[in-house]
């Protein structure tokens, strides 16, 4: 699994990312979403992008709303972006919510990220390839 992740900790983050299937004969497009240790998969069913070569990720937060998009194969102008799931609750990603979980994380010096996520799965080494990151305010 590979893309983008909105990241508080290990029990509160939102995450777009690319996996395959087991064989690597399809690939599809994915959210993960994390409140308090409980994992939720908010689009139900993944956006199968086998035969895509590059994929364009893109999240928005407006205030307490976030919502991702993504583009295929080209650099994405505006028009092109799709949304891709329901708007999430981005305010699960704060000090001020996390701070009354009696989960064993308690709230983080560092606050929210936005970041490039990996994870290898299969055990085999894999890796993904990203091109470039840009964070605007």
């Amino acid at each position: 699994m590979a893309g983008l992740v909105c990241f508080y900790n290990t029990c509160h983050y939102h995450y777009l990312h690319v996996l395959g299937n087991d064989d690597g004969s399809r690939k599809y497009l994915d959210i993960i979403s994390c409140d308090k240790l409980e994992a939720t998969e908010p689009l139900g069913k993944p956006v199968d992008i086998t035969g895509v070569d590059r994929i364009f990720l893109k999240v928005d937060f407006d205030g307490a709303s976030l919502q991702f998009y993504y583009a295929l194969d080209h650099e994405p102008s505006g028009e092109e972006w799709k949304k891709i799931g329901p708007v999430l609750d981005g305010s699960i990603l704060s000090d001020e919510y996390v701070e009354g979980y009696p989960g064993p994380f308690r709230p983080c010096f560092t606050g929210a990220f936005v970041g490039l996520c990996c994870q290898d799965l299969s055990g085999r080494n894999l890796h993904a390839d990203f091109d470039w990151f840009e964070y605007q305010e």
